[in-house]
């Protein structure tokens, strides 16, 4: 049965994202954190709001952030 947010409607990733977006940015911090999503292709955008709130609260620039987590290969995303 999927999970409904209090609002309507299905919850999906990006809204988990949002919801524990600061406790995943002090994971990313770490050298030795990978991320892994997997989903629609819709999701991205919704991923990239949610940690752009958390890297903005230490003036971080999250574009730039997940750049260079994706060259260090620590930001694996698959979408279809």
């Amino acid at each position: 049965m999927p999970v409904v947010l209090p609002e309507g409607g299905r919850m999906y990733i990006q809204h988990r994202v949002a919801e524990h977006a600061d406790e995943l940015w002090d994971l990313m911090q770490k050298p030795n954190t990978h991320t892994y999503m997997c989903g629609l292709k819709g999701m991205e955008d919704g991923i990239d709001e949610g940690m752009s709130v958390a890297a903005n609260k230490h003036g971080v620039d999250w574009i730039e952030f997940r750049k260079q987590m994706k060259k260090e290969h620590r930001w694996h995303v698959e979408t279809y």
